[in-house]
């Protein structure tokens, strides 16, 4: 895939061939990954050249991929359990939904992990023909427990997409991004605009036109001082930032929001985006826990789990004490009802 234009300088990039077959060269490293999806992903590659923003390829293809990976782990915990390790595997269908399943998938396999070695028993995936159905049923100490399992990506639509076009140039161009941070910034406006529906088809093409024009400076080597801020603009306030950065360690150039804002779910729209997104997550969430268990019967578990390690520009002991904050009001509400972080909040 080529989202720029012809390159103007020396440096190779990497073919769409090359990366695949680069892709399942390393797949092969690791046969528990293999198994669980090389099907699927055989069928993915085959659809598009987007198959390369896939957040499991861009997983495999990282340079710090190793053998024994983390994701090994959480799947051989999986294969313990053979009816839900081929009902969690067959949510891979290899369409073009392909690439959001793999994000959910992705989270509940972490989830069910986390789940079991939490002391849980009878851990069942339940079947999605059962409308509005959590994703899994377990028990622990006679009690039953429910959890729907909900992922974080980015606070908006919008930077989920350029995320993952940056992301897959850097996988075909290396050399050129090596060194080199990206930060998106967006206005309010662009909070409310879903790139899953059909409409926002001629959105996404402007945005990706401009977008190459970016990559075409960074690869022709304009100097970073010029490359530090692009906008695109939609509408007089409808602003968008791509800023570039040289690294600088581990330390974050810019923060996605403004820190310490007080909690207030009533208030939802003066929230940061980051929050907004969490509470509509977990009012999905709960949503389904309650269609499900209508008669209230069960303890219910909302399990956030993110993808990104920056967590949306806080820092960890940060983002944990929002979620601590948001388990209370839930609880306040019903006291069955509860919300964690997969991986850092105990369970239950």
């Amino acid at each position: 895939m080529r989202l720029g234009g012809i390159r103007e300088d020396k440096t190779e990039m990497k073919t769409p061939e090359s990366l695949k077959s680069e892709l399942f060269e390393k797949l092969k490293q690791c046969p528990t990954i293999e198994a669980f999806f090389k099907e699927s992903l055989q069928k993915r590659v085959g659809l598009d050249d987007t198959w390369i923003e896939n957040p499991l390829v861009v997983y495999i293809l990282d340079e710090e991929f190793k053998k024994e990976s983390t994701l090994s782990g959480w799947i051989e915990t999986l294969a313990g359990s053979p009816p839900d390790y081929d009902h969690v595997r067959k949510k891979l269908a290899g369409n073009h939904s392909y690439d959001q399943k793999m994000h959910d998938v992705l989270a509940e396999v972490r989830a069910y992990c986390d789940i079991r070695i939490s002391g849980f028993t009878e851990i069942k995936a339940i079947p999605e023909n059962i409308q509005k159905a959590p994703d899994f049923s377990a028990v622990l100490n006679e009690t039953r427990y429910l959890f729907e399992v909900k992922n974080m990506r980015s606070p908006t639509d919008v930077q989920d997409f350029l995320r993952d076009k940056i992301t897959a140039r850097r996988l075909e161009n290396p050399k050129d991004y090596e060194n080199l941070e990206f930060h998106i910034r967006v206005a309010r406006a662009w909070e409310e605009i879903s790139f899953t529906s059909a409409t926002a088809a001629c959105m996404k093409s402007k945005l990706l036109n401009w977008l190459q024009d970016f990559f075409r400076a960074i690869e022709s080597g304009e100097k970073l001082g010029a490359l530090s801020r692009k906008r695109f603009v939609a509408g007089q306030k409808d602003e968008l930032w791509v800023e570039c950065d040289l690294k600088e360690g581990s330390h974050s150039i810019m923060s996605r929001f403004s820190r310490g804002q007080e909690l207030d779910v009533v208030r939802r729209n003066e929230l940061p985006p980051f929050l907004r997104k969490a509470v509509g997550k977990i009012d999905k969430g709960a949503s389904q826990l309650f269609e499900y268990d209508d008669a209230d019967q069960y303890q219910k578990y909302v399990l956030l789990s993110f993808e990104l390690q920056e967590y949306f520009g806080l820092m960890k002991d940060e983002l944990h004490a929002i979620i601590r904050g948001l388990d209370s009001i839930v609880k306040n509400i019903n006291d069955k009802l509860h919300v964690k972080w997969v991986g850092r909040d105990n369970l239950p």
